[in-house]
């Protein structure tokens, strides 16, 4: 999951699930 990929990834979707 994306725990510090929240501004990064706006819905975290599979780009910041590495």
């Amino acid at each position: 999951m994306c725990r510090r990929c929240s501004e990064i990834c706006r819905r975290c979707s599979e780009i910041c699930r590495r």
